[in-house]
Parts: C-alpha cells; structure tokens; sequence
C-alpha cells in the first residue's frame, strides 16, 4: 500500500511535458533557428520548412505562428527589394521610391516580430528544458 502511494505521489509530482512534446519543441526550436540563420536568398524555402513542422501544445503553436508570421513579412519585403534591384537594372526608376519605403518599413516591422519570436522561443526552451535535451 505504501508503494502505491509513494509511486501516485511522484507520479503526480512530475511535471515534466512527456517526451513527444519536447521532441516537438525541439524540433521547432531548430526550424526557427535553421530560419534565422539562413541567408536571405534560403529564408523563403526555410520559412516553408518552419510550416511544414507540426504543434500540439498552446504554447508551441503561438511560437510557430508567431515566428512564421514574422518571417513571412520578412521574407515579403526581400521579395520586394529583389523586384526593386530588377527595376532599378533596367533602368525603370520611376515610383520606385515609394516602393523602396514601402520595403523598408516592412522590414522594420519584421524585425520587431522577429525579437517576439526569439522571446517566445527563449520561453519555450526553457518551459521545455530544450537546453537539458540536447
């Protein structure tokens, strides 16, 4: 009867995320990162990489959202900035500096959504202990 006891009661004490959970986190985690370290030219394919990958939890779901959104707008605005270079070669100037503000804006506002998502990842790799499964 003691033994029973004693095994509910650190059953119920661990409250450690079971393994397919941290496995997922991790696997996110490394996504964001194979997405932020990649160079502009690979963050399109990589943010499609990053969408594939699956959530099952609240908090991992808003992490991946969160961080596709971001570098969805990111990866828009180098879309843009390539068009603008192509205009510009051909010698096309004309209302591109509309564009090019617009571009830039875009990229500062990616950039602070990005900062959300390397917060929301810190948080995730410590709700996860991600540094403890590695």
């Amino acid at each position: 009867m003691v033994f029973l006891i004693g095994t509910g009661l650190s059953t119920g004490c661990d409250k450690r995320p079971p393994q397919e959970v941290v496995a997922e986190a991790a696997g996110l985690s490394h996504g964001i990162d194979a997405l932020r370290q990649a160079s502009n030219p690979e963050k399109a394919e990589r943010l499609g990489m990053l969408r594939q990958l699956p959530c099952s939890e609240q908090t991992l779901c808003e992490l991946k959202r969160e961080c596709e959104r971001a570098y969805a707008k990111h990866v828009a605005a180098l879309e843009q900035l390539e068009k603008i270079k192509t205009e510009l070669r051909k010698g096309q100037e004309e209302g591109l500096d509309d564009e090019l503000d617009g571009a830039r804006a875009s990229l500062i506002e990616a950039e602070a959504e990005t900062q959300s998502c390397v917060a929301l990842q810190t948080a995730a790799q410590a709700k996860y202990d991600l540094d403890k499964a590695r």
